[in-house]
């Protein structure tokens, strides 16, 4: 009986390169579950079906999942030539799959109900978007022929153009111009010559197959340097992340400068929010970006931990890092490298051989004596807390090192936005980071733990600030006035402590203003370094039920000499 070639095969992986994987699993997972079409949202709201990763992963199982594949990563992704993880449809699809569900000119589907009773509609006139949009369909309409090789590489076909018509049947694509704009039916969109032989390719030889990576993308695909920026501002913006002006721009001009970009700021600013939704971003918004490598850093960290070591036996055990960058199959593909609190442990001890690899291309020797290279497009995304101010915890960076490095300094935007237009400014900031709060449950959907059922009941209760308790928004306001007064203030209150208050506030069962008095106590107070600070929070503390602790605090703070004593 007939089945698909080897030869074939490779062909088919080479046309499905770099194809974005929005249309070769999301889409595809959609029409064959018959998901409706809507016209606006509101149309969506009446007609959306419940979908998400469950249905994407089914899809998975069904077509994707390789015998023999790495452990932990059962799927392979035709279009990122890679084996994805078990999560990989309930993280970095999903993510890519919100992104096109929200109000912009690139939205292809429709998003509606609420957590834990997500559904999903496609836009009528997805085709033709789809068609005009570089970023999701760079090299024109993907061919069936490639498409039904994949999927039916161990079933058998009586003829090539029987892999067309079963994956349309199958996935049911004929709908919505999906085979006018985004699929072709052309069999000789690739070289089938042969295409069928009289066994089924042996696990053996689709390793061997799927061990040579596919072509590098076209560098034309990501459009102008402006509109790449302008489009991850965009998906941040939509997963409610608040941008100082020209942030991303910096970021994207020390990736392509190959420098590492080095975010410095006090707790709160968002550092680390900025760096994790940038990836995301970046993962949705290019079609060839690997998934994020996070490396966290603590005071032990060495370059063993970073890099690998050598066990008893003598064999090497690589690193995540070297196995999923140093080692990867497609080392010409972007990628982004978080390193949490790089400067934690001393970085010139831990990432001696990537700077050098950083400036001069050079390869970085692992303990095996294998010097692999640090790919081209790789941002190493740093996050850092200032030795200046935490001199106690951070370690001081090397001049060589600097000159390594772009840094950015992550500015206060909630002091700027209470500057600029006072309270308004501040409840506009504290609003946005809530609806990110609720956007960052949502993500968790399907895999949700024991307490998102709670945290999800009252933050939707409590969206913004105007459904807050009135007197505990009206105090919380005047203390933020307060201290953005004061030089000390504006020194630590960030939007990130600001939201830390907020969600107790909104967790808080039962007396509001209680809770605030705690979060007093408990947060506010453990950032000041001026007693005279410490008093003037006391006295706007006056109205809440726990004020006498309040000021009970301020007094065993006090060291009579105008600073405080901590209490951790």
């Amino acid at each position: 009986m007939p089945y698909v070639s080897k030869a074939l095969l490779g062909r088919a992986l080479e046309a499905l390169a770099s194809q974005h994987p929005l249309l070769l699993f999301s889409l595809p997972a959609m029409t064959r579950l018959e998901v409706p079409t809507a016209s606006t949202q509101e149309d969506a709201n009446q007609k959306a079906v419940r979908f998400g990763g469950a249905q994407e992963k089914a899809l998975l199982e069904d077509f994707y999942k390789v015998a023999g594949a790495p452990e932990g990563k059962p799927y392979y992704s035709p279009g990122a030539g890679v084996f994805v993880a078990a999560r990989y449809a309930e993280t970095s699809l999903q993510r890519q799959r919100k992104d096109r569900a929200k109000p912009t000119s690139q939205q292809i589907f429709f998003e509606a109900g609420g957590i834990g009773s997500r559904g999903y509609a496609i836009r009528v006139g997805l085709a033709e978007t789809i068609a005009n949009d570089a970023a999701l369909l760079p090299q024109g309409p993907i061919p069936l022929v490639a498409l039904g090789a994949w999927m039916y590489r161990n079933e058998e076909v009586q003829t090539v153009e029987e892999l067309v018509t079963r994956t349309v049947s199958d996935l049911k694509l004929d709908r919505d111009d999906l085979l006018k704009h985004v699929y072709s039916q052309a069999v000789d969109e690739i070289e089938t010559a042969g295409g069928l032989e009289d066994a089924a390719i042996s696990p053996e030889a689709l390793v061997q197959v799927l061990g040579a990576p596919p072509p590098p993308p076209a560098p034309t695909s990501l459009g102008s340097i402006s509109e790449l920026v302008e489009r991850i501002e965009i998906s941040m913006n939509n997963a409610g992340v608040a941008l100082a002006d020209g942030l991303v721009a910096r970021v994207v001009r020390a990736w392509l400068n190959r420098d590492i970009a080095v975010l410095v700021g006090a707790p709160g600013t968002g550092k680390s929010t900025f760096a994790r939704e940038f990836a995301s971003a970046c993962e949705a918004q290019i079609p060839q970006q690997r998934e994020t490598v996070q490396v966290l850093v603590d005071p032990e960290y060495d370059s063993a931990r970073l890099l690998g070591y050598l066990d008893l036996g003598g064999k090497f055990q690589p690193s995540e890092f070297t196995s999923r960058v140093l080692r990867t199959s497609q080392p010409l593909l972007p990628r982004v490298i978080i390193l949490e609190e790089w400067n934690t442990a001393q970085v010139e001890g831990y990432l001696g051989q990537l700077l050098h690899a950083v400036e001069g291309d050079g390869a970085v020797q692992l303990a095996d004596k294998s010097e692999p290279r640090l790919p081209l497009d790789a941002l190493l995304l740093a996050t850092c807390n200032s030795v200046r101010d935490e001199p106690e915890t951070r370690l001081p960076i090397s001049r060589p090192t600097k000159r390594r490095t772009t840094i950015i300094e992550m500015p206060n935007i909630l002091f700027d936005a209470w500057r600029e237009d006072g309270r308004d400014g501040v409840i506009e900031q504290a609003d946005q980071y809530l609806e990110y709060e609720r956007e960052r449950l949502e993500r968790r959907e399907g895999e949700s733990p024991a307490l998102d059922a709670l945290r999800a009941s009252r933050i939707n209760e409590v969206p913004d600030l105007e459904a807050l308790d009135s007197d505990a928004r009206d105090t919380l306001l005047d203390l933020v006035d307060y201290l953005f007064e004061s030089e000390d203030g504006r020194n630590f209150l960030t939007v990130g402590l600001l939201v830390d208050i907020l969600r107790d506030l909104i967790y808080a069962d039962g007396d509001v203003p209680e809770a605030l008095g705690w979060q007093v106590t408990g947060k506010l107070m453990e950032q000041v370094t001026d007693i005279g600070v410490a008093r003037g929070i006391a006295e706007r503390c006056v109205s809440l039920p726990n004020s006498e602790e309040i000021a009970r605090s301020v007094d065993r703070m006090d060291l009579q000499d105008g600073s405080v004593a901590p209490l951790l």
